[in-house]
């Protein structure tokens, strides 16, 4: 397989050593990838069980090449997400487990975008019904 440039010993350590920072996985995105699959496995990655597991993807890493194709691909997947009662066949993503939690979630966010970042899709905590809303 061809990685799509080349690295040193030393640079995929360095990448290998940042990506693991306490059980939320990098996902590494090199520039010869299938892009729609590498945007498909990042979606699922990020928000399976609404992105409350431990190995979720946390963080992306992406070749400058792709950089922009993806996160546009990206952005209009995730844009596409149906929130909603998980007992409904057609939703796509539930609640968090708490109002603590989605506290906690709306607050990095307000902090991150006080920080300069940029929200791309979302980014406020969506209107549940009850027993969801708690």
């Amino acid at each position: 397989m061809s990685l799509g440039m080349e690295f040193t010993i030393l640079d995929l350590m360095d990448i290998l050593s940042a990506s693991e920072l306490g059980g939320k996985a990098a996902m590494v995105i090199f520039s010869d990838c299938d892009l729609q699959q590498a945007v498909n496995g990042a979606a699922f990655a990020t928000f399976v069980a609404s992105g409350q597991t431990c190995i979720m993807g946390a963080r992306l890493i992406i070749h400058k090449d792709i950089y922009a194709k993806f996160l546009q691909l990206l952005v209009a997947k995730v844009a596409q997400i149906r929130l909603g009662d998980p007992f409904d066949a057609d939703t796509q993503m539930g609640p968090v487990i708490s109002g603590t939690s989605r506290q906690r979630i709306s607050d990095m966010v307000e902090a991150a975008k006080q920080q300069g970042a940029k929200v791309l899709v979302g980014g406020n905590a969506p209107i549940m019904p009850t027993p969801f809303d708690k």
